[in-house]
């Protein structure tokens, strides 16, 4: 959506292993748009598989992550596959590629 030039439409903020909300670059460069933001996590087969333990640091990761957020904002959380391919993390320059075509 475009109104007076300004492109209003809400921004989709897909947070992956790094729920940093301070100093993310992704969150930051959002920000300044002044669009309104949609945090999404997604919990996909790659990750579900990870041990007991890092599942629960997950889950508690989450669960401050949400605390965090402003009280206007919530976190859309999903489970399945987040898209073809594997995203973000160790994927490096190949993650980044993917996403600038999303």
């Amino acid at each position: 959506m475009k109104r007076e030039g300004f492109v209003t439409a809400p921004l989709l903020l897909w947070f992956r292993r790094d729920l940093r909300l301070s100093d993310l670059p992704m969150l930051v460069a959002a920000l300044a748009t002044g669009r309104p933001l949609v945090p999404v996590f997604v919990l996909d087969p790659e990750t579900e598989a990870i041990g007991a333990a890092a599942r629960w640091r997950l889950g508690q990761g989450l669960a401050v992550f949400c605390a965090r957020l402003a009280s206007e904002e919530r976190l859309i959380l999903r489970r399945g596959f987040a898209g073809a391919g594997r995203f973000g993390g160790r994927d490096g320059c190949r993650g980044r590629d993917v996403d600038a075509r999303l």
